[in-house]
């Protein structure tokens, strides 16, 4: 099977991955217990703003600069943003349940 990415994409995945586990390491220090299910809550939302922001940054003329794949960062031909927020939200249920 072939999977069609970016490196921007990979990096922000990744990126978004350690600062959520990070995040999660840092309020467990904090004194809150919480599990590994945190991770993917912080990490979906960081990764829908980060991915925006830069497809923001980088649009002159384009349109649909939200959904443009050269615009921002892709991973199967799913924009980052998109897998922050299907992250975020299965991340929030598994948190919550």
């Amino acid at each position: 099977m072939i999977v069609f990415f970016n490196t921007l994409g990979v990096g922000m995945i990744v990126g978004c991955v350690a600062l959520g586990y990070g995040l999660t390491a840092l309020i467990w220090a904090v004194g809150f217990n919480v599990g590994h299910d945190l991770v993917p809550v912080l990490a979906g939302p960081l990764m829908v703003v980060w991915d925006l922001v830069y497809r923001r940054q980088r649009a002159s003329e384009f349109k649909d600069w939200w959904k443009h794949p050269d615009l921002g960062g892709h991973f199967s031909y799913i924009p980052i943003w998109v897998i922050g927020v299907f992250c975020a939200l299965l991340g929030g249920g598994a948190f919550l349940s």
